[in-house]
């Protein structure tokens, strides 16, 4: 009993002896709930579907303390800011990676998300391309067809309540593989669905390892099945970008052409897909390289955007009083046609936008970035010394009081007269250096997206009911229901090019 409590002692003794040394000299006040030798590791042991409340929580207490906090797992220590403009510092600072993304790496390589230093530079130089304007607005066919489908889709509900999250990540995913992929959608619907369904359990397995410090060892991880499972997801991911990229190298070589793919009006293109390949043709990636970028993007593309659609129709069901001027802005651009949402009416639908950007400032997708400060930074008020693990909590900044004393409330008008401090205070589509690429592609499809389906039915939902958990995204816990009523409205039906 008494080497027990000589070994508490040493371990205190040590902890407190790291803690005070390792913080720099004005350090921030610490996250509620430290204690010696674990910090604040009691945080974890509720589970995932707790850890979503614990982001509310500490993102509450971050503010009110000034938008720097000081928090430990174990030796591990913690910065987690809310602060914007010391977010952004952070952020441009700090462009390495937390130690848990090595767990991915198996997963999805060093692909652009998991990647850091001069590999991620050019890797965000070789994809730009596929993402400019010129690019995203030739996609527009495709959105158009596939909202249409989603309209259809959803009007052969017998129930009058049901989850709509389903139907739109089916959505999405077609979206995605026609545009950002180039192939036309793929027969296998089972296939699919074990995607899918691989790659939510892969991302909760990220969670579950990252709240159990048990499961930092690999051997530990592998002892408790964690590691067979992650091996049979592993092989359905490689089996979904083989699909993928056979699928567009075989379209590649019958139409024996060196111009890729062609929109609906007729405009050529080149997809992500069909640039990687061509760089591999230049022996600039090798076929594992780009495998790892098809994977990185299918998860980063179809979950996030099905969820801010998601998100953003229950919004409207939430705020009938929203809808309705979506509805009005939507018949003022397109009158009472049933036409398809063209480039020039993007700029038209600045209440639609400004509904989407509410609905992510409220529901980030992403409640927190994690990263590796390797040196000395400089914030507003504090220097976060170097060895320090960096929260940056989009949660708690997208609620920061530079929002005004009405941050916790839906209200989309904020975002037709913002300020400049505030735009800075956006980071549901991360920040600094490391922004999404892929913002323009998700706001142009979203757009386009809820035009057809708000001209055709008025949703009731209750987003408030929603509850939610941290599979790395904000997920829901429980179904997104909604009950969708067929407008009264006669449109008139326009022609559209099939794709």
């Amino acid at each position: 009993m008494l080497s027990v409590l000589s070994c508490l002692c040493v371990l205190y003794a040590v902890w407190t002896w790291y803690l005070r040394n390792s913080s720099s000299p004005d350090r921030p006040p610490y996250l509620r709930g430290i204690f010696p030798v674990i910090g604040n590791s009691l945080l974890l042991l509720e589970g995932r579907n707790a850890l979503f409340r614990h982001v509310i929580n500490i993102s509450r207490d971050c503010i009110k303390k000034g938008g720097v906090i000081c928090g430990a797992l174990g030796f591990h220590r913690y910065y987690i800011i809310t602060n914007p403009q010391d977010a952004l510092t952070a952020a441009n600072s700090c462009l390495q990676k937390h130690f848990g993304y090595k767990w991915g790496k198996r997963w999805l390589g060093n692909s652009l998300i998991m990647s850091t230093g001069e590999i991620w530079k050019n890797q965000r130089r070789m994809i730009a391309p596929a993402f400019s304007l010129p690019i995203l607005h030739g996609y527009l066919g495709v959105f158009n067809t596939k909202a249409r489908e989603l309209v259809e889709i959803v009007s052969t509900q017998t129930e009058p309540t049901f989850n709509i999250l389903p139907y739109i990540k089916d959505v999405i995913f077609k979206i995605l593989s026609k545009t950002v992929f180039g192939v036309d959608e793929l027969d296998d619907k089972n296939f699919i669905k074990q995607y899918m369904n691989a790659t939510d359990t892969i991302l909760k397995n990220f969670v579950d390892r990252f709240n159990n410090p048990l499961l930092y060892s690999d051997f530990m991880y592998q002892l408790l099945g964690y590691k067979k499972i992650e091996d049979e997801i592993i092989r359905i991911s490689s089996n979904m970008s083989d699909t993928i990229i056979n699928a567009k190298r075989a379209a590649l070589k019958a139409s024996k052409s060196t111009i890729y793919s062609m929109n609906s009006k007729g405009a050529k293109y080149k997809s992500l897909l069909e640039l990687l390949l061509e760089l591999s043709e230049k022996n600039m990636l090798t076929n594992k390289e780009i495998k790892d970028e098809v994977n990185t993007f299918i998860v980063a593309g179809y979950d996030t955007c099905s969820i801010v659609l998601t998100y953003t129709l229950m919004c409207l069901g939430t705020y009938p009083e929203v809808q309705e001027r979506v509805h009005e802005e939507i018949q003022t651009v397109f009158g009472d046609t049933d036409r398809d949402v063209e480039k020039e009416d993007l700029s038209h639908l600045l209440y639609t936008e400004a509904v989407i950007k509410e609905t992510l400032r409220l529901y980030p997708p992403g409640p927190f970035l994690l990263r590796y400060c390797d040196k000395v930074v400089q914030l507003k008020n504090y220097k976060m010394p170097a060895d320090t693990q960096l929260i940056l909590n989009m949660y708690g900044m997208n609620r920061d009081p530079v929002w005004g004393p009405d941050a916790e409330h839906f209200r989309p008008d904020r975002w037709l007269d913002l300020k400049l401090e505030q735009s800075n205070a956006f980071g549901s589509f991360s920040i600094g250096k490391r922004i999404c690429p892929g913002q323009h592609f998700a706001l142009i499809s979203l757009k386009t997206m809820i035009a057809h389906v708000i001209r055709h039915y008025r949703i009731r939902a209750n987003i408030h009911k929603l509850k939610f958990r941290v599979d790395v995204l904000a997920v829901p816990i429980s179904d997104c229901k909604v009950v969708l009523e067929r407008r009264n409205n006669s449109l008139s039906k326009h022609h559209r090019n099939d794709l």
